[in-house]
């Protein structure tokens, strides 16, 4: 079974709405959620916006999780941008969801 595999423990986080400075709010949502993170590209790679990132796949048991969404492991946020639930003749098994950490640019 995929769950044999869950190795990370990570928790999401939701937007809740936008502040007066129009910046996204989030606030924890989901904890305790058992998975698998693997990458799914080797490298950090540009996205038509100019942000650059590298994509993840995780692999969870079925939890409310959204496009959009953010997954806090103990040292890394990521961004949800795709989900797919799996499901058999039993029902929904679990969830594969593509995740991207942004790389952060300081300037020195």
């Amino acid at each position: 079974m995929i769950e044999d595999r869950y190795n990370k423990v990570v928790s999401t986080k939701r937007m809740t709405g936008i502040t007066a400075t129009k910046k996204e709010k989030y606030a924890t949502y989901l904890t305790g959620i058992d998975c698998l993170i693997q990458p799914y590209s080797q490298a950090f790679s540009e996205d038509i916006d100019g942000s650059t990132g590298k994509d993840y796949t995780m692999f969870c048991e079925i939890a409310d999780i959204k496009e959009g969404d953010e997954i806090v492991d103990t040292s890394k946020t990521y961004k949800v941008i795709g989900v797919n639930t799996f499901e058999d003749s039993i029902g929904s098994h679990h969830i594969e969801a593509v995740i991207r950490e942004y790389k952060q640019w300081t300037l020195k």
